[in-house]
């Protein structure tokens, strides 16, 4: 069945066939509102906020492989869930990765589309830093924060905060790096945590040597992209729609093998 906006003209977004419309008028529309998601991996994120009433809504039932199938319906129920229709949307939030190639696609595609046809503002966001959202309330010094890159390799940036009150800030990243040099950043801070969702790789990679935060916290989290929303929605600058990009470090296997057989042909 067809996810229903409101009665018009009809699109498809990633994969899922909805009927769309006209938005409200901005004046009748409710500002506060505002969606968030994240599908850099294979736990997908979703949340929605009332910046007003900071009342907050998630859905961490979006771990799956199939955010093209699942991410649109998932966004109508919780939007339901929470008394509101999808045209009462004042603005969007989406992770722009590092992260899955596939699932990255699929959530800026369906941000992207939500945005144009409810002319409401886009704000990118940095998937590494979800992670380090939640670290412990009373850590402060360095965070690593990093995702799988494929091939025995990692997507990291590098987060900094002086006291348990500071935010955080990127201090670098995000780049690529080898397994391997990980641990040298052990010597680099006294205070230092490595999270984010490629420490899965330690399973078949071998420790990182480097002190851990807790397993629960390594992918992003409804909750976690729920507060940054209530807390810093409204400094940042959104993005025009159409030039909303996923952030990806380097081209994926099957491009890199593809542009490999291109240069063997010519």
């Amino acid at each position: 069945m067809p996810l229903k906006i409101a009665t018009g003209r009809s699109r498809s977004i990633a994969g899922t066939h909805i009927t769309l419309a006209s938005p409200k008028p901005i004046e009748e529309r409710n500002l506060s509102l505002i969606l968030g998601l994240d599908t850099s991996t294979r736990h997908g994120a979703l949340a929605l906020v009332h910046l007003r009433t900071g009342q907050s809504w998630t859905d961490d039932q979006v771990a799956t492989q199939n955010h093209g199938r699942e991410l649109v319906p998932s966004i109508g129920r919780l939007i339901a869930a929470a008394g509101f229709r999808m045209a009462d949307i004042g603005g969007i939030v989406v992770g722009i990765g590092p992260g899955s190639y596939t699932g990255l696609r699929v959530g800026i595609a369906v941000a992207k589309t939500l945005a144009e046809v409810l002319n409401v503002p886009v704000v990118a966001l940095d998937s590494l830093l979800l992670p380090v959202l939640a670290a412990p309330d009373s850590f402060a010094g360095t965070v690593l924060s990093i995702a799988d890159a494929q091939r025995g390799a990692v997507a990291r940036s590098i987060y900094f905060r002086e006291s348990p009150s500071a935010d955080w800030a990127r201090h670098s990243g995000p780049e690529i790096l080898a397994w391997g040099e990980l641990n040298r950043e052990s010597n680099a801070a006294d205070h230092l945590l490595i999270t984010g969702p490629g420490l899965v790789l330690a399973g078949k990679l071998g420790p990182t040597g480097l002190p851990e935060a807790p397993r629960e916290t390594w992918y992003p989290s409804s909750d976690v992209l729920a507060r940054w929303m209530l807390t810093s929605y409204d400094s940042q600058a959104p993005v025009a729609a159409d030039t909303l990009e996923p952030l990806y470090l380097r081209p994926s296997a099957a491009e890199e093998k593809r542009s490999s057989n291109q240069h063997a042909a010519g």
